[in-house]
């Protein structure tokens, strides 16, 4: 690349307006040496900060974050996560629950259903029919029916006793 003092006048002025230099300006400079002192000034100038600045990802995600509210996060949490199909029971004389979408919330229209909130955002489950569901639901929904099921097995009367292995029962006869 050849050095500044061996360009033409018209090539120095070419390179100013590459540097951001409009032709209007230029047209008041008359020697090399001025517009060739003026690209030097330019290159070595410190980048001005500007108004909006570009922001680091993070902080681009924070902000994003601000913005949305805690039940916005949580559908697209949810739907960010792949499916597992469910099936929860109907127990008695329940009848099979239907569930629509309305403004981005899960509404049950008739039947019985499992709903539970997650931070903010409601979701419905239709019982009696196979739906998709996130796996953090379908997580949830097993550790809530396993509970129930196991609720009262440490008072059960067949139950191992823990010092001999036999059921307690044997005990109580």
């Amino acid at each position: 690349m050849p050095k500044l003092e061996e360009l033409s006048l018209n090539q120095l002025k070419e390179k100013a307006v590459a540097l951001g230099l409009t032709e209007k300006e230029l047209k008041s400079f008359n020697s090399k040496a001025t517009v060739i002192a003026t690209i030097r000034a330019i290159e070595k100038a410190k980048p001005v900060a500007t108004l909006n600045p570009t922001d680091t990802p993070r902080e681009t995600k924070k902000d994003t974050r601000r913005w949305e509210n805690k039940v916005d996060r949580m559908r697209n949490f949810l739907k960010g996560q792949s499916t597992v199909r469910v099936l929860i029971p109907l127990d008695g004389d329940e009848k099979q629950g239907v569930v629509k979408e309305v403004n981005g919330q899960m509404v049950a229209v008739s039947g019985s259903v499992w709903s539970k909130t997650f931070n903010g955002y409601r979701v419905c489950v239709p019982k009696g029919k196979y739906t998709d569901v996130p796996q953090s639901i379908a997580e949830n929904i097993e550790k809530e029916y396993h509970q129930t099921a196991h609720a009262g097995d440490a008072w059960k009367t067949d139950r191992p006793k823990a010092e001999t292995g036999e059921p307690v029962s044997k005990q109580l006869t």
